[in-house]
Parts: structure tokens; sequence; C-alpha cells
């Protein structure tokens, strides 16, 4: 595996961040977490005791879309192995997106923008790993992924929201053991749209002129 390890506090044994060099705090506290000025996209997973695995980004330059965390999670009764994705909201605009290249055998939708795979860890027996991309990824990110999460299958598909999101249940695990972020993209006017509304605004301030004359 490429990604460097990250030290952690508190129990958490082993974590492993994306691998662009972004800042990111992996440390233990419960979910969900408080979301950070600018944040833009995170991940967090506990055991409700005493783990927590937090990975957050924010003003990401360049971007980092792609969080691992290996055998951090004590597992958990019920536990469920699988992958839980994120779709982008109706009318939102298209980000970089995958270009059909994360999971390809599960067909996903076209406006996939994130995904958190979770399983057993085959390193650490009896821990839980766990994966979470975002689009924009870059192929290698979309590699280790799909290498991460090969043989699980999709549970549950979202819409994001912007805010942190509960995922635990759709494991098999209490509903806020696992929660995920991502930034909704908003709808920027095309430079045509920002001519007319320059020629409005002028506009409208010469008729204030007018009338004040």
């Amino acid at each position: 595996m490429r990604l460097p390890k990250m030290r952690a506090l508190g129990l958490v044994p082993a974590l492993f961040a994306g691998y662009l060099g972004l800042a990111t705090s992996a440390h233990a506290q419960f979910c969900p977490a408080e979301t950070v000025p600018g944040q833009l996209d995170g991940v967090c997973v506990t055991d409700l005791t005493t783990t927590a695995a937090l990975f957050v980004t924010s003003l990401e330059s360049p971007p980092q879309e792609i969080f691992i965390g290996i055998s951090g999670i004590p597992p958990l009764a019920a536990f469920t192995p699988g992958i839980v994705i994120l779709t982008e909201p109706a009318g939102a605009p298209r980000e970089a997106g995958f270009g059909g290249l994360l999971l390809p055998d599960l067909g996903l939708p076209g406006n996939t923008s994130d995904a958190l795979a979770m399983r057993v860890s085959p390193i650490v027996p009896g821990s839980i790993d766990f994966a979470y991309i975002s689009d924009g990824a870059l192929p290698g990110d979309i590699t280790d992924f799909n290498a991460f999460a090969a043989g699980l299958g999709l549970v549950a598909s979202l819409t994001e929201t912007g805010g942190w999101q509960n995922v635990g249940s759709f494991f098999g695990l209490p509903a806020s053991a696992a929660t995920i972020q991502s930034d909704v993209e908003t709808t920027v006017p095309e430079p045509a749209s920002l001519a007319l509304l320059g020629s409005a605004l002028v506009g409208l301030a010469a008729i204030r002129r007018r009338k004040r004359v």
C-alpha cells in the first residue's frame, strides 16, 4: 500500500490518510464530529465506547479525496461489510466525478460523488477497516479504493446534504457509528448570465441617478 502511515491519538492503533500531503486529523472522539470551517469532506467511525477514527479536510489545495483507516475500530455486533455511496442532489453541477472508474462492476449512478466502504480487517483480525473517497480523486486514489472494496456489495445510496450523514445502520451498526460528510456544489453563473446581471445593475444605477437630478 502506498499510503503513508499516520500516528493517531487515543486507542486507534493504525490509521492511514490520503497520500497527497494535505493536513488531516485523526484522534479519539465520538461521531458525528463538529464540522470545521471550510470543511469539504469527512468520515468518522466509532465503536461508541472508546475508539473513534476521524478524518476531515478543508480548503482542498491540492485536493485530498481519499481516507483509509486500517484496524482502527473494534468489531461491533451484527456488522455487515459493504459500500454506501452519496449522489449529487438534483440540479447540482457535475464535479470532476469518477468517469466510470469507481467500482465499475457495481454500475454506480453517473452522479455518484462519494463512497464509504467498510470491511472486516484482513490485516488485524477482530477489527474493522474503512475507506472513504470523494469525486475528483486521482486515478491512483480510485485504484486504491477499488482494491480496498473488492468483493463488497452496495448496501445503500443517499443524496449528499453537505452536512454529516449517519450511515452506520447500513452496515448493521448503530446509526451514529459511522458518519460521512461531503460538500454540495452550488451552481456558478455562466459568463453570459454574469454579463446580463452586470448590465441590469448598471441600468438600475442610471435610473437612480436620474431620479436624484
